[in-house]
């Protein structure tokens, strides 16, 4: 498995806590859900390997979609910044 993590922040650099990272499968329409820190942080671990598209939300903020490809063993870091 391979996992995403890394750090909401809004375009002034600051760390937005509460927001929903969520990675939906594309293969397979599963969806692993977290919730940033109040440090902005999220961690979404245990992925099979694949193509997800990972959205981030936050209240007041907009919400920002991406596509990336996971394999076994793979951490990557994801940093979205959210538009107010």
């Amino acid at each position: 498995t391979g996992q995403i993590s890394g750090t909401v922040i809004d375009p002034n650099g600051a760390v937005i806590a509460n927001a929903t990272v969520a990675a939906r499968s594309i293969d397979t329409g599963r969806e692993i859900t977290a919730q940033s820190s109040a440090e902005g942080a999220y961690i979404l671990p245990n992925l099979l390997p694949g193509v997800y598209e990972v959205s981030v939300s936050a209240a007041g903020f907009e919400k920002k979609t991406e596509r990336v490809q996971v394999t076994v063993g793979a951490r990557l870091a994801l940093n979205p910044q959210l538009g107010v």
